[in-house]
């Protein structure tokens, strides 16, 4: 009887186990799916700049956020923590697509992202644009992606996946 129930115990802990893995195994996969279009030495580099932008965002790590940021507009440290002090925190941001973008050699990593106050699993389109150069990525904050004209434009639904 004991060692019935003890094998019952490790069986359950061994499937325990295999649906943890089995779902961080998706989630990792689904990640190197998005990012296959990016040439393979940097892939892995994007997908980590990218969830170090997204986890700073998250805490209002702003300094953090700067340091990833493309400096090419040359925004000082101030004005870029003042502009970014009154920005609602981000909940989460889900890449989906990742484009290529010729005109300027930076990639455009496309997905739903929701902030502080939008409904839970609710959130809107929304880009990162990264640019690799001197061999590290730069990524622009998440920002949401209006779809329209200059006279009327919205934003887009769409749901955060749960892995």
């Amino acid at each position: 009887m004991v060692e019935d129930v003890k094998y019952i115990v490790i069986v359950c802990c061994l499937l325990s186990l295999h649906v943890t893995l089995g779902g961080q195994k998706a989630e990792e996969e689904t990640a190197v799916a998005v990012y296959q279009k990016v040439p393979a030495q940097q892939r892995k580099s994007l997908a980590e700049a990218v969830e170090q932008l997204v986890a700073a965002e998250k805490k209002g790590d702003w300094k953090t956020v700067y340091e990833l940021s493309d400096k090419r507009s040359e925004e000082t440290w101030s004005k870029f923590f003042k502009k970014m002090s009154h920005k609602r925190l981000l909940r989460e941001f889900s890449p989906s697509k990742v484009t290529f973008m010729p005109p300027d050699g930076s990639w455009n990593i496309q997905g739903c992202a929701s902030f502080e106050g939008n409904p839970d699993r609710h959130g809107h389109v929304a880009d990162i644009t990264a640019l690799w150069s001197g061999s590290r990525w730069y990524l622009s904050a998440v920002a949401f992606v209006p779809f329209g004209d200059e006279k009327k434009a919205t934003l887009q639904d769409c749901s955060i996946p749960e892995f």
